[in-house]
Formats: C-alpha cells, sequence, structure tokens
C-alpha cells in the first residue's frame, strides 16, 4: 500500500500516451446471436479480435480502476495474442463512456468497463440513454469496499462526532461526483438517516475529493482504502466508517465500523465488470471469459495485482446478472433515491 497514489499517478501518466491517439475503429459486424450459424460463430472467435482489442475505461486517467484494467489489459493481450488497448471517456460519472460504447455493433473489438451502479441505481434518478439490456456481460473486474473519511484535526472520530460537527456548523459539506453519482447518493442517504443537513462539492473522481478533503474544501469525501491508502498512513485522512457488510481491520487505521454496526441501514461495495454489445456471439463472449479467467489465475499478474490492492472474483455472465438482481434490490431498500 505504501507510495501506492505514487504509482497509480506513474502508471497513468505512461499508459495515457498508449491511449492517446487510438481512434480503434471497431471490426466490422459477423452475425448476431440467435442468427448465425455455428460454423459463422466459430469462425468470428477464431478471428477476434483481430489486430487489436480496445477497452473503454468510463473514468479518469490514473485512477485506481484505470490503473488496474491496465495491469489486465497486459496480460489480456498475452492471452489473445494482440494488442490491448486501454481508452478513458470520462465525464458524468461514467454515463458518458458508457453511451458512447452504444455506437458500438455486436462483435465488436471493443469492450467496456461497466460500473454496476450505471445500469442498476443510476436509471431510477436520471434519464439515461442505455439499459442493461444493451450489454452482456463477460467477467467481472473488482468489488471495492468504500469508506467515509475526515481529517484528523477535524474532531471527527465518528458518526456521532460528525453528527455533533454538522449540528454546530449548520451543515457539513461533502464532495461527490454529483447528483445521482455513487458517492453523492450512498453518502446523502447516510446523512439522511443521521438527520446531517449538508451539501455537496462536485469533483472528478474519489481522489480529487480526498485532495479537497486534504485541502479543507469539504469536511469529508469518500473513497477506498486502495486508492488513498499512502494519505491514510502519512496521517493525512482518517476512515471513520464504511459501507461493507461487516466491520473491516485495516493494518493502519485498525478497526474502521461498519454503517450498520452504527445503526445505520446502508451497505455498498462498488462494483465492476466487463461488457459487450448485446448480440456478440456467444462463442466470443466464451472466448473473452477464457482469456480473462487465464490472466487472473496467472502467478504474475496475481504478484502485481497484489500490489495494487485488488482481486478480480472472477464471475460469468450468468453470475454476474445474478448479482446485479441482488445489487439492485440492495440500492432499492437502503439509498435515498427520492
Amino acid at each position: 500500500m505504501k507510495k501506492l497514489m505514487a504509482f497509480f499517478l506513474a502508471l497513468g501518466i505512461l499508459f495515457s500516451a498508449t491511449a492517446c491517439g487510438q481512434s480503434g475503429s471497431s471490426a466490422p459486424a459477423q452475425g448476431t446471436s440467435g442468427t448465425s450459424t455455428s460454423t459463422d460463430a466459430s469462425s468470428a472467435a477464431d478471428s477476434y479480435p483481430g489486430s487489436e482489442l480496445r477497452i473503454i475505461v468510463p473514468f479518469m486517467t490514473g485512477g485506481a480502476l484505470d490503473v488496474q484494467t491496465r495491469l489486465i489489459a497486459k496480460y489480456l493481450g498475452e492471452e489473445l495474442d494482440t494488442n490491448v488497448i486501454v481508452e478513458n471517456i470520462k465525464g458524468a460519472a461514467g454515463t458518458l463512456g458508457t453511451t458512447q460504447y452504444l455506437a458500438e455493433k455486436p462483435n465488436s473489438n471493443v469492450i467496456l468497463l461497466m460500473d454496476a451502479w450505471l445500469t442498476s441505481v443510476y436509471p431510477m434518478i436520471n434519464q439515461v440513454e442505455f439499459t442493461a439490456e444493451d450489454f452482456v456481460p463477460i467477467i467481472d473486474h473488482n468489488c471495492v469496499d468504500f469508506m467515509l473519511f475526515t481529517q484528523p484535526d477535524s474532531g471527527i472520530k465518528n458518526l456521532d462526532d460528525l453528527k455533533a460537527f454538522a449540528e454546530k456548523n449548520g451543515r457539513i459539506l461533502f464532495a461527490s461526483d454529483g447528483v445521482g453519482g455513487t458517492t453523492y447518493i450512498v453518502q446523502k442517504s447516510l446523512y439522511d438517516q443521521l438527520g446531517i443537513a449538508c451539501d455537496t462539492i462536485s469533483v472528478n473522481g474519489a481522489v480529487e475529493g480526498v485532495t479537497n478533503l486534504m485541502a479543507g474544501s469539504v469536511n469529508v469525501a469518500m473513497s477506498s482504502m486502495n486508492m488513498v491508502g499512502d494519505y491514510v498512513s502519512n496521517g493525512d485522512i482518517q476512515p471513520i466508517v464504511c459501507f461493507s457488510s461487516e466491520d473491516i481491520q485495516d493494518e493502519v487505521a485498525g478497526t474502521i465500523p461498519c454503517a450498520k454496526s452504527c445503526g445505520i441501514n446502508e451497505t455498498y461495495q462498488g462494483y465492476y465488470y466487463y461488457v459487450a454489445r448485446s448480440g456478440t456471439d456467444q462463442t466470443i463472449i466464451d472466448k473473452l471469459y477464457d482469456a480473462f479467467s487465464a490472466v487472473y489465475a496467472n502467478p504474475d499478474f496475481i504478484a502485481e495485482q497484489g500490489v495494487l490492492d485488488f482481486k478480480a472474483p472472477g464471475r460469468n455472465g450468468t453470475e454476474i446478472q445474478e448479482h446485479m438482481v441482488e445489487f439492485t434490490e440492495m440500492a432499492k431498500s437502503t439509498f435515498s433515491l427520492g
């Protein structure tokens, strides 16, 4: 975890040059599920993805998800014997890149890193052009435990302190990805349950939110330990509560209580997975799944993955869809979505 943020930034700068200037035109459609013959489908998979595979990451360059995807891409290229290029299309809490991906046709040589929030919770609050039916899941990428952070000198050590701070100052100011975004809804639901008056400052990503926290622009910010662990180690920020189903034990921060153990009905875990356009041949989905699975089992990848402090569960498409049903029901019963 030491020097992790410096590692993120260095890799982000190194790999962003790879993504820049890549137009990456899609491969022509070679048939869609339900219409191609078995021979056609097999042929499509044999030649897939062609000269390159592009992975769209709808978030900023240099962030945790971007760096993790670039690590996977390095090994995925070896499995598929082709170039794998990561392209960032950031904006609107991930919806910009996800919407642009709709232009791809089935069997395209472009896949997308999907945030589970975008096809479950986000459409309940905002109008979007896409639905879950526009995508077919390939394999998952990561699950992330999110936490609420404060400055050590703020006097806020727990949720009771946070409530007292808000009562004394009239409100709290929190960093978020804007109304409808993950870090907005999760935090707003928490503050509503605590009866805290609050306002938000919109930021571009969790790391920027924590930067605002350290600068004193906000009182609290939401992020994950693998994104901001160095700041915790240096004593710049401290976690006061997590949104997982159980308390978390951290080697630096100690016990981080979950919201439920503090009497708050709220759980949330970030969930990300790879998708292709609906209609893509199942043989192509299977080929991609097998390639990703081989990467996840590669000892060299596992060693590098440990440095970045993330783990890919490796769920297949059916398992992802089942998890998404649970994820959506959790959101409906937990968050303030009005």
